[in-house]
């Protein structure tokens, strides 16, 4: 038995190097994404290819790190569910340290999904914006493109605010 624990010891300690390496991989994926966002706010179509390159290497080490990750979880599953298919979560002891450090670089590898795929679609938004800029430049002012006709001027609206009267 002993053998066991000392094997799902080391395999909580691997899980957990693991999660820490694509957490930081994470990010830097996530910083070129936002570096991403800038220059095609700014059209910078060159500084826009470098981050692209930039990022390719990321990717692949971010594809080999969830791989790493994704067996040794498997293997943590099966020694210690018994045969039983439960998820990490359910059999791993809530009160040993390793564990708890797993629970929170999960609940952070979430986090950091989320944050990306967030800033995917923001980046994705801005590149059809980009694309139209190119396509037809006289159709963007400042960046944004013209959501009225043109030659149509906006009417100005006046910015009233008021305070409730206050009762004696």
């Amino acid at each position: 038995m002993n053998g066991q624990n000392d094997k799902t010891l080391k395999l909580q300690e691997e899980l957990t190097s693991c999660m820490k390496k694509e957490v930081a991989l994470m990010r830097e994926v996530l910083a070129n994404m936002h570096q991403e966002e800038v220059s095609l706010i700014m059209f910078d179509r060159t500084g826009w290819t470098h981050t692209m390159q930039d990022r390719f290497p990321l990717i692949q080490r971010l594809k080999t790190l969830r791989k790493s990750r994704l067996e040794t979880t498997q293997s943590m599953e099966d020694i210690l569910s018994g045969g039983k298919k439960l998820p990490l979560e359910k059999i791993l002891p809530e009160s040993q340290q390793e564990s708890c450090e797993i629970f929170y670089l999960s609940d952070q590898i979430l986090a950091l999904t989320e944050r990306m795929n967030i800033q995917h679609t923001k980046n994705e938004s801005l590149m059809k914006n980009y694309e139209l800029y190119i396509n037809s430049p006289a159709h963007f002012h400042r960046g944004i493109p013209f959501s009225r006709e043109e030659g149509k001027k906006a009417k100005c609206k006046a910015a009233v605010a008021t305070y409730p009267d206050k009762e004696p």
